[in-house]
């Protein structure tokens, strides 16, 4: 809870000091991937050692401050691809689903003849 709390803090800040939007989805998402292995023991704390969530968003405040742009844009491309990737889960997702369905009702069909 004190990690995230200082994450969220500095999330805040950055806010504040004008990063746009982008960056403070990327930010979020830096401690949101922490927070999801997180959940995992063991497994966290050996993906913490390489992550370090707070660290990343420090430099992207840093770097933002230096040259918005160049961060707001490759914030832009990171969070268009990361939305690609989990559209292309869902689409796989539902279409696998599709097709375990459709084999399991033709089963039942079949089995019920």
């Amino acid at each position: 809870f004190i990690t995230s709390g200082i994450s969220i803090y500095i999330i805040f800040q950055a806010a504040m000091l004008g990063c746009t939007p982008s960056t403070i989805a990327r930010m979020t998402l830096n401690v949101l991937v922490e927070n999801v292995f997180d959940m995992f023991p063991f497994v966290g704390n050996f993906f913490d050692i390489f992550w370090r969530a707070n660290t990343k968003n420090m430099q992207l405040l840093e770097e933002h401050l230096v040259n918005p742009k160049r961060v707001t844009v490759q914030s832009r491309l990171i969070i268009i691809l990361i939305s690609l990737v989990l559209i292309s889960i869902l689409v796989a997702s539902a279409y696998i689903a599709f097709y375990a369905i459709k084999a399991s009702y033709q089963w039942v069909v079949q089995s019920l003849s």
